[in-house]
């Protein structure tokens, strides 16, 4: 037995799902081999939209208490079970104190059903976003929608926006599993060469979902990452 956690993801659905196997058949190498997860809507999906782009063994434990509370840890962290992007619908645990409503569920297995997409359009939809390079137009229309009306700040916003320019800030790669520490939210900036409205997220410690990649892209985080303040 080695318990594992895993990632799936769909990038061009924009759905995702993080679990955990513990059981005494764990085994890294039959991932997604012999062993699909449990999950009802992970199923549902596979048979609406074919096999995920995104398939990885994120880390393994020695024992299934460890594995368990990694998993509660990532869950909370990315706050999967109540965003509409993850199909996780709760945490394992009792104290977690998150779990999707009946309507929720309800809906979720719904919006699954309908026809099942032929072979050829579940592959062009999990190749749709891979190595794709976004044209000069969907650039420059990015950047106009970037772009953020200045005007006078409050001696409180003022504040706060200073405060925060010279606050340390740490990120978190879900799909990298990896930490990124900066002195401040501008040494970030540089470093990474984000735009402004995910900058404005990650300054608010909203998630940062990276959506596409383009030749200008400096940050190391691939299409259907999620980012979010450790």
């Amino acid at each position: 037995m080695k318990p594992y956690t895993y990632y799936i993801s769909w990038s061009a659905i924009s759905k995702s799902y993080y679990g955990v196997k513990y059981g005494k058949d764990a085994n890294p190498d039959t991932f997604w081999k012999e062993y699909f997860t449990s999950s009802k809507y992970v199923k549902e999906t596979r048979e609406r939209y074919g096999e995920p782009d995104v398939v990885q063994v994120r880390r393994t434990f020695t024992s299934r208490e460890a594995a368990l509370r990694w998993e509660k840890t990532v869950l909370k962290r990315m706050g999967a079970v109540l965003r509409e992007d993850y199909l996780n619908l709760s945490i394992f645990g009792g104290d977690a104190g998150v779990r999707r409503s009946k309507e929720t569920r309800r809906r979720m297995s719904e919006g699954q059903k309908g026809n099942v997409l032929s072979k050829e359009t579940r592959r062009k939809i999990s190749e749709g976003n891979k190595g794709k390079i976004i044209s000069k137009e969907q650039r420059e229309a990015i950047s106009k929608a970037n772009k953020v009306k200045k005007g006078p700040h409050s001696i409180e916003t003022r504040r706060k926006i200073s405060e925060a320019k010279s606050t340390p800030i740490t990120i978190y790669s879900t799909l990298l599993d990896k930490s990124y520490y900066f002195e401040s939210i501008e040494k970030l900036r540089d470093k990474l060469r984000i735009d402004g409205i995910s900058l404005t997220k990650l300054r608010n410690k909203q998630p940062w979902h990276i959506k596409m990649r383009s030749k200008k892209t400096k940050h190391p985080f691939p299409v259907g990452d999620l980012i979010i303040i450790a």
